[in-house]
């Protein structure tokens, strides 16, 4: 028997969740207990499952409920309602009628209540880690295939980088699949957070990483990555490129300022750093922010000529002629 608990997305307040485009989720936690209320107009289907449970084996009942936990399903006409009695034992209420031991035709009904459970991501983190273990990370893709939700894709994808269960090469797979599975940047973000810190001590993945992050369209989610991906080593040569690649994709000057200062600190630069530093900044707008970027690279420390001259450059097409003199004097202070 498998000792499945519900980890849907826990918080301290109600929420309501995309899935799909017609099927909403209701997610809620008191006390400890998590709530969860699924309905679909399209199908007919609403449920609502308060507490812990455990699916059988072959996922098609439900082996126990926690204390207080009920579930309550209906569908296309259906009416279900599991208990738990005080002495543990469950009270089934189908289209009317309790009963403590179903026939075969409510055996269906439950079935395709399990089923609606599983589809809605209940229990997906140890179902993915259970699937994982029988048929490998090619086997919990597969079972992604099933899925339209990214909330619920994420949950399993989050299952497997959580801890070190995969090889790196796996990683990169797995980090493939985030970019061809979940179209929300906000899920893609919440996987790539997930994934511990020693995976990114490989160059290749976290290379794979870095162009997972490529494909985020938010500037924000970009920039918790990416600075979640900082806290290993430092930046060689494809990386710091990779970064300022993403950089130069950005909209914002404020995170687009916020990376480079974070990649500075953990890359020494040189010529041809500098050189991919300022391309990545051309589009900004903020001359506050581009003498910020300026100025930390003159705090690095500037090697040659051929690198104070592109800073001299760059540090005159600034608009803004406060700043531009901000940045032109601590030029002339740092070459005396």
């Amino acid at each position: 028997m498998k000792n499945i608990i519900l980890t849907l997305f826990l918080i301290a307040f109600a929420t309501t969740i995309s899935f799909g485009q017609k099927n909403n989720i209701s997610v809620s936690e008191n006390n400890g207990k998590t709530n969860i209320s699924i309905q679909d107009s399209s199908q007919k289907l609403d449920i609502q499952v308060k507490g812990d449970v455990t699916f059988t084996e072959d996922e098609k009942g439900i082996q126990r409920l926690s204390r207080n936990g009920s579930i309550s399903y209906k569908k296309n006409g259906d009416k279900l309602k599991i208990t738990r009695e005080s002495n543990g034992s469950l009270l089934y209420t189908i289209n009317g009628s309790k009963k403590s031991v179903p026939d075969v035709q409510d055996e269906k009904i439950i079935a395709a209540c399990v089923q609606t459970m599983i589809n809605a991501g209940i229990n997906g983190k140890e179902r993915a880690q259970a699937i994982f273990k029988k048929n490998g990370l090619r086997g919990v893709f597969s079972e992604l295939n099933r899925f339209e939700s990214d909330y619920v894709k994420h949950i399993y994808l989050n299952s497997l980088v959580s801890n070190r269960l995969l090889a790196d090469e796996e990683m990169i797979s797995l980090l493939e699949k985030v970019n061809s599975d979940l179209k929300s940047d906000y899920y893609k973000a919440e996987v790539l957070l997930k994934i511990q810190k020693d995976y990114l001590k490989n160059a290749m993945v976290l290379n794979a990483y870095l162009a997972a992050v490529k494909k985020i369209d938010s500037d924000y989610y970009k920039t918790e990555v990416i600075k979640k991906s900082l806290s290993g080593s430092r930046v060689n040569d494809v990386q710091f490129e990779h970064f300022m690649e993403v950089v130069s994709q950005m909209e914002s000057d404020y995170y687009q300022a916020e990376i480079i200062l974070a990649v500075l600190k953990k890359a020494t630069p040189n010529e041809k750093r500098y050189s991919q530093t300022l391309a990545a900044i051309q589009n900004m707008k903020s001359s506050y922010y581009q003498a910020e970027v300026l100025g930390k690279l003159i705090d690095k420390g500037v090697k040659d000529e051929a690198e104070w001259n592109q800073l001299i450059e760059y540090a005159n097409k600034i608009e803004s002629s406060y700043y531009r003199a901000e940045i032109l004097s601590k030029i002339i202070s740092a070459r005396q």
